[in-house]
């Protein structure tokens, strides 16, 4: 009989919080109706100390500085959104990783304040961005600009996630990067954008593809995915660990993509692989 060798949540989880923090050194924006927030020690949700008590649907969630907050149980938990940030006199990597839980809120913002870093990792569970006019999953602050380096980080590894309008935010120094991780994780937006805002420089974001022996899944998007001119956002793949023969893995499929990747990027293939983009998909193509 075949062996299983499917990671669970936690095993994959040991694994992503490293390769996330290996890649960094290091209050304000509107409130739901409620705040609480964490701003130390590494727990599940339910056990945090909270400043305001276990969240509620009315409550926006701050995880701040050097908390690391998991959500291991198999429960449904509704706030009115998530902000990974830091205080004005506070540092580190604030981190919010689903293993189990399903996520209900209307918007995530990896790297709230000016200068905040943050990881956000989905290593099982499910996670539904239920969409504002004004945020969905936004990779840093769209209202701030920093003034030194962070580092924004987003993993899928695993789990289902409907997350909305997902927008990178690229301001100033501030580092960004989405990594897929495998065949396992389940990942749909309704759309995706690079965005400068008013910043006369920035840095572009970067979508990092890990395949896995068998490979990797690509981003649905349900409308438009639109890659800016060339100056927005690099493709980087890392296919190492890949032991199948040709194929071709979509890495992002839309209903439309428009313009191009500042940079694509290939480890681990040779030259067995090159990445084409058409009207609809973008694609790695393993020869």
């Amino acid at each position: 009989m075949k062996k299983n060798c499917t990671p669970s949540s936690r095993a994959i989880a040991k694994w992503l919080i490293p390769m996330a923090l290996s890649l960094c050194c290091f209050h304000n924006a509107t409130h739901g109706w409620g705040v609480t927030e964490v701003l130390e020690g590494e727990t599940d949700w339910v056990s945090a100390d909270w400043s305001h008590g276990l969240p509620s649907s009315e409550d926006t969630v701050y995880i701040q500085n050097v908390a690391k907050v998991s959500m291991k149980e198999k429960a449904k938990r509704e706030v009115h959104g998530v902000r990974l940030s830091r205080t004005p006199d506070g540092g580190g990597m604030p981190t919010l990783q689903i293993e189990q839980s399903y996520l209900n809120a209307k918007f995530i913002v990896v790297g709230d304040a000016a200068n905040a870093s943050g990881t956000f990792i989905q290593a099982g569970g499910m996670l539904k961005i239920d969409n504002t006019k004004e945020l969905g999953f936004e990779i840093g602050n769209p209202a701030n600009n920093p003034t030194g380096e962070c580092y924004l980080l987003a993993t899928f590894a695993a789990g289902q996630s409907a997350i909305g309008k997902l927008r990178f935010n690229l301001r100033n120094e501030r580092k960004s990067r989405l990594t897929i991780f495998g065949t396992l994780p389940k990942v749909i937006a309704d759309s995706i954008t690079f965005e400068a805002g008013k910043a006369d420089q920035w840095q572009p974001a970067e979508i990092n593809y890990i395949l896995t022996e068998a490979g990797v899944v690509p981003i649905y998007v349900r409308g438009e995915a639109n890659l800016g001119d060339g100056d927005r956002v690099k493709i980087i793949i890392d296919g190492g660990r890949y032991e199948g023969e040709a194929k071709t893995f979509p890495l992002i499929i839309a209903d439309k993509i428009v313009g191009k990747p500042a940079e694509i990027k290939i480890e681990g293939l040779g030259s067995r692989a090159e990445i084409k983009q058409d009207g609809k998909q973008l694609k790695l193509v393993i020869k």
